[in-house]
């Protein structure tokens, strides 16, 4: 897996090995202020470990408790295998780009995950609350991903930018008292 780092010094291309993405050896320096990791994967949940992987790599130097960590690691999983399961299902069969981008960005003030993808557009806006209790009732199994990232994360961002990408980001604080905006949603041409 090619992982790009960067700290205080600038932007480093690494080929990470999966035993060093386990244990956490990405490059990142634990005493890092600042700690960034971009990742491209392909359009395939086989792949969604590789992704958690990463995320606990970055979210495993202290920045949240093991719950806080395992709780945001469950909403990025949630957002990659949705667009892995849903955003590409008209492009199966031909060619076209069906990676995922992933960008992590640790600060001592926040966690923010940009992930980006060249599918089919989706406007979360367009996905009303679930009511769980009623979900449970009804024995449903699925369709708990946009649920879970509204309830783990602090801000859910959307953007579509036509013939571009589509573009989620979500921001966890690493002090809750300091969530002090809402979560939006935008669609842009791409001019």
């Amino acid at each position: 897996m090619s992982i790009l780092s960067s700290g205080e010094g600038g932007l480093v291309e690494r080929q990470v090995s999966d035993k060093q993405v386990r244990a956490g050896k990405s490059g990142l320096n634990a005493s890092s202020r600042h700690q960034h990791v971009e990742l491209t994967v392909p359009s395939d949940t086989t792949y969604l470990s590789k992704v958690r992987e990463a995320v606990i790599a970055v979210l495993g130097h202290g920045l949240f408790s093991p719950v806080k960590a395992n709780l945001i690691a469950l909403a990025i999983d949630e957002a990659v295998a949705n667009i892995m399961e849903h955003a590409y299902t008209h492009e199966r069969e031909g060619g076209g780009r069906k990676d995922i981008q992933i960008i992590l960005d640790a600060t001592p003030r926040r966690f923010e995950v940009l992930i980006r993808d060249h599918g089919m557009a989706f406007d979360p806006r367009g996905v009303p609350d679930v009511d769980v209790r009623e979900h449970v009732k009804r024995g449903r199994k699925g369709g708990l991903g946009i649920f879970l990232m509204r309830r783990i994360m602090d801000e859910i961002n959307y953007s579509f930018k036509q013939g571009v990408h589509n573009e989620l980001q979500m921001i966890k604080y690493i002090d809750d008292a300091q969530q002090q905006t809402k979560s939006t949603v935008g669609h842009t041409d791409g001019s």
